[in-house]
C-alpha cells in the first residue's frame, strides 16, 4: 500500500514528493486440491505418497519444494515441478505437480576374462533391473555370473515404501555354485527376507532372516585344476566343511550410510555399510558360523 504526499520544505523553490510503502502480510490461501500430471507409466498413488502438500490446509511453499525434492529422489523422474494454480476464489489455490518420467530399467551383459593363476577364465555377467516395475514403485533385479568355477543366480524384489512408510521390505532367492581347489560349495536353493528402516541423515538399519539348502562336493586335486570323480560328503568332513544336504538358517543385521544420487546408475555420492550374519543352534541351522563384512563406495562424475 502506498501513500503519496507533498514533502514539507522550508524553501518554496524546492518541492518534492514523498512515497511511503507499507507491506502487510495477507492471509495464506487454502489448498483446494492437489493435481498430478505428466505421468505416463508411473501410477498416481506412487507419486502422491511423496507429496507433502495437504488439501484443505493453508498453502505452504516449503512443503511444495520438499515435494519436488522427494519425487526427484525416487529416481523415477528427470524433472518435477510443483506450483500453485489460482482459482476463481483469491483465497483458494490448487497445487499442480507435473513430472517428466525417465528410464528406470537397466539391462547389461558384459564379458570378462580372469588371467590370474587358478582364476575363473572367461566370465559372463548379466543384470536386468527396474526400480519402478510396471509403474508400481517396486524394485526388482535379476543377476547372473557364469564361469568355469563360479555360477551364481540372484533374483530380488523390494518394496521401498512398505504401506506408504519409509520402511523397505525385500525378498530374494538365489542359487550358487563356487569351485575352489579340491572342493566345490553348492547352494541348491536359497531364500531370504530383510527389512531396512531409515534412521535419518542418510543412515539406515536393517535386519533379516534367510535359509538355504546345499552342501560340498570334494574333488581329487591337481595343479591343472579339478580332476577325478567327485567325492560326495554325507556328513561333516575332516576339514570342517559344509556337509552335503544340510539347511542353513541365518539371521542378519546391518547398518548403512547412503548418499548416492541414484540406486541403479549412481553418478555421485557415497555408500558405506557394516553387516554381520549368524547361524547356529539358536536358528536351528545345520551349520554354525559367524560372518561379517564392510564396504565403502565412492562415486564422482566430472561435470
Amino acid at each position: 500500500r502506498g501513500v503519496v504526499g507533498r514533502a514539507p520544505s522550508g524553501n518554496g523553490a524546492h518541492r518534492g514528493v514523498r512515497l511511503t510503502l507499507k507491506f502487510v502480510r495477507g492471509p495464506k490461501p487454502t489448498v483446494r486440491g492437489v493435481l498430478v500430471s505428466g505421468n505416463k507409466g508411473t501410477q498416481e498413488r506412487v507419486i502422491r505418497r511423496d507429496i507433502e502438500v495437504v488439501a484443505g490446509k493453508a498453502y505452504d511453499h516449503a512443503a511444495v519444494k520438499l515435494t519436488e525434492r522427494q519425487l526427484l529422489g525416487t529416481g523415477f523422474f528427470q524433472a518435477v515441478q510443483a506450483r500453485a494454480v489460482p482459482t476463481d476464489d483469491p483465497n483458494v489455490v490448487d497445487v499442480e505437480v507435473t513430472v517428466t518420467e525417465q528410464q528406470t530399467w537397466l539391462f547389461s551383459v558384459a564379458p570378462a576374462f580372469d588371467t590370474s593363476a587358478g582364476g575363473e577364465g572367461v566370465i559372463l555377467v548379466g543384470i536386468i533391473a527396474d526400480r519402478n516395475l510396471f509403474g508400481t514403485g517396486l524394485f526388482t533385479s535379476a543377476f547372473a555370473r557364469m564361469s568355469g568355477r563360479k555360477q551364481t543366480f540372484d533374483v530380488t524384489l523390494s518394496e521401498p515404501r512398505l504401506l506408504d512408510s519409509h520402511v523397505a521390505l525385500t525378498g530374494e532367492a538365489h542359487r550358487r555354485e563356487i569351485s575352489y581347489r579340491g572342493f566345490r560349495t553348492r547352494s541348491e536353493a536359497g531364500v531370504g527376507v530383510r527389512t531396512t528402516v531409515p534412521l535419518g541423515l542418510g543412515f539406515f538399519a536393517g535386519g533379516g532372516v534367510g535359509g538355504e539348502y546345499g552342501g560340498v562336493v570334494l574333488y581329487n586335486d591337481s595343479d591343472d585344476g579339478f580332476v577325478g570323480p567327485p567325492l560326495v560328503l554325507n556328513g561333516p568332513s575332516e576339514l570342517g566343511l559344509l556337509p552335503t544336504g544340510v539347511f542353513r538358517n541365518v539371521v542378519r543385521a546391518s547398518v548403512a550410510f547412503d548418499r548416492r544420487d541414484s540406486l541403479l546408475l549412481p553418478r555421485n555420492g557415497i555408500y558405506a555399510d557394516l553387516s554381520g550374519a549368524y547361524a547356529g543352534p539358536f536358528t536351528l541351522s545345520g551349520l554354525a558360523f559367524l560372518d561379517g563384512g564392510a564396504s565403502l563406495k565412492l562415486y564422482w562424475t566430472p561435470a
